[in-house]
């Protein structure tokens, strides 16, 4: 099946729908066939497992043949479970005020609520409620739209096998204030084996995506970045930068990969969450020759000698 041909899928909305759900029964029964398909696919690149190069080849491997068993790369990745992990590790201060946590959306305690808030649900992205004035929200809507992420994806047509073990639940936190923007700026860490190697600041999310990769001084990294990605002004640094640099550092110690999420909040560091498989691994901001470096970055039992 070309790629042309699912572009054409996607303009006849049910027969897209049928394929997504074929992908979604086949993703965990035959995981690397569907993932090299979809590597195909989204990055126009064969899939080499064996073995693999690039950063986003290695990923792939991880979601393959490491993740799907991993019992903490599980819970770190579970947007509700990973706040255990931080406590363990004394970082329990940087977690956001946790409202509630629910099974469904019929659990969720409206009245009870404060007038700001967000709605995540722990198992996947994108999947966010967030209320800047309670008093306008029709909770109704709201709940009927809730419903629905219990039905979504779990990672079955991206082979994120991870996901799909965990239990979906709503996790309810502080909303982050913000100045003129509907969400924060999200300082992404990448990390390789505890070491912090850039930030990417995901700016304008409510607008059109903006990135731009930092060094640990907070200097610009040219030519990391696809320059279609990139935006081009550097918001001021963030006051306690390095300390969030300290903090992705010793909480991603034992793994080989990880992006750790962040916020500057009041000043403050304040952590987002944990994340293994960017994009699914089906990376599309790297230059061939950086997802050539980074994948040098990442140590696997596969490595060729």
């Amino acid at each position: 099946m070309s790629s042309a041909f699912v572009e054409f899928l996607k303009q006849q909305n049910w027969l897209y729908s049928g394929y997504q759900r074929i992908l979604r029964f086949l993703g965990p029964k035959f995981p690397v066939a569907v993932d090299k398909w979809q590597f195909k696919r989204l990055t126009g690149q064969p899939l080499h497992l064996d073995p693999p190069r690039s950063f986003s080849e290695k990923i792939q491997w991880l979601k393959l043949y490491d993740y799907g068993n991993n019992s903490l790369v599980i819970q770190c990745a579970d947007k509700y479970r990973v706040r255990e992990y931080l406590q363990e590790n004394g970082c329990g201060s940087i977690l956001n005020e946790l409202y509630g946590v629910y099974e469904s959306a019929e659990e969720i305690p409206w009245d009870s609520l404060p007038e700001q808030f967000v709605i995540k649900l722990n198992t996947a992205a994108g999947y966010n409620l967030i209320c800047r004035d309670k008093s306008a929200l029709n909770v109704d809507q709201a709940t009927r739209e809730i419903r629905k992420w219990f039905k979504s994806p779990r990672g079955e047509s991206t082979v994120e096998l991870h996901y799909m073990k965990i239990k979906p639940l709503l996790v309810c936190e502080r909303y982050i204030p913000t100045l003129d923007t509907v969400f924060p700026i999200d300082y992404k860490i990448f990390c390789f084996h505890g070491k912090a190697l850039f930030t990417m600041l995901f700016l304008e999310r409510d607008k059109e995506l903006k990135r731009i990769a930092v060094d640990k001084d907070y200097q610009v990294i040219h030519g990391l970045l696809d320059s279609q990605y990139e935006g081009e002004h550097l918001p001021e640094k963030p006051p306690r930068f390095a300390e969030m640099i300290e903090y992705a550092e010793k909480l991603s110690k034992q793994f080989p990969f990880v992006r750790m999420d962040f916020y500057s909040d009041s000043g403050n560091v304040l952590f987002g969450e944990m994340t293994f498989t960017p994009t699914g691994g089906f990376n599309n901001y790297f230059p061939a020759d950086v997802n050539l470096r980074l994948g040098k970055e990442i140590h696997l039992p596969c490595d060729a000698e």
